[in-house]
């Protein structure tokens, strides 16, 4: 009975240790101990970037506005990821004020707007909670209820 007396207070003693070794500084972590509070450190689950939405196509009104990689109908690679990192390359032009900007917008409208007689488009910067956006992208909905903030950065008419 003694054995099992002992092994009991070693481990409570152990225990006890363990964690007031844990409990003296929760901001850092040493091996082997840990303070076991990794997902209270997670951050947000937000994201921004920037994107193209058109008001207006070949003369028609759109309401409400559609994002550039919706438009499959009208532009055959709108879902390609050399337009996307071109649209955020624009946004962010436009948004720090680079003199590239005027450049940046030539080569997206040759790019990928050639086969559209004329439109309305505005370069948006969005942020956004991912799970949400996952969540509008399942539903079809592609609106400003998928994002926490969108704000226009540049407005543009194509063919005018």
């Amino acid at each position: 009975m003694k054995r099992v007396e002992w092994l009991f207070r070693l481990t409570l003693v152990g225990l006890l240790a363990y964690s007031a070794i844990v409990m003296v500084d929760l901001d850092h972590e040493r091996f082997p101990f840990f303070s076991w509070s990794l997902f209270s450190k997670v951050p947000p689950a937000t994201s921004q970037d920037y994107s193209v939405r058109f008001t207006e196509i070949n003369g028609r009104e759109i309401d409400p506005p559609i994002y550039f990689p919706r438009l499959k109908d009208f532009i055959k690679s709108a879902n390609s990821p050399q337009a996307y990192s071109l649209m955020r390359q624009l946004g962010a032009d436009l948004d720090l004020g680079r003199p590239r900007a005027a450049m940046s917008r030539t080569l997206y409208e040759q790019t990928y707007l050639g086969s559209l007689q004329s439109a309305h488009y505005e370069v948006v910067y969005r942020k956004f909670d991912l799970k949400e956006r996952f969540r509008c992208e399942e539903e079809g909905r592609s609106g400003s209820e998928c994002f926490l903030e969108e704000r226009i950065v540049g407005e543009f008419d194509l063919g005018r």
